[in-house]
């Protein structure tokens, strides 16, 4: 079920505005997830021609870190990118890209990991 659609069509409409209007090219959106509340923040680049939505140096942190391991919400950030990819394509990019790298000095699994998703 896609409990997130709402809040993530409300910040690709106002990135897709600002981006239109020569603004900034930030996409932040905030998610109550189970766990905790979660704000993911991203460069964001969109190609109508070639219908893609790319997602740079994606940073995705909870507002209380002290009480909430990223680690235990695998699944509700795998929940929350299916909806991002369904209010994509609903806007006219089929192809969705995010990219960024882990915290070098963090306590996460494998620091300094790039990683590359391509939903």
């Amino acid at each position: 079920m896609p409990i997130y659609i709402s809040a993530i069509m409300k910040a690709f409409q106002a990135t897709s505005l600002r981006w239109q209007q020569g603004g900034d090219n930030w996409f932040d959106v905030e998610l109550n997830f189970p766990q905790a509340v979660v704000q993911i923040a991203a460069e964001v680049v969109l190609d109508p021609g070639s219908g893609t939505l790319a997602l740079f140096d994606i940073a995705i942190y909870a507002q209380d870190e002290k009480n909430f391991r990223m680690g235990s919400a695998g699944s509700t950030l795998r929940e929350a990118m299916k909806d991002l990819k369904s209010v994509a394509q609903g806007q006219g990019y089929f192809i969705v890209n995010i990219t960024g790298q882990r915290v070098e000095h963090s306590s996460s699994a494998r620091p300094g990991h790039n990683i590359d998703i391509r939903l």
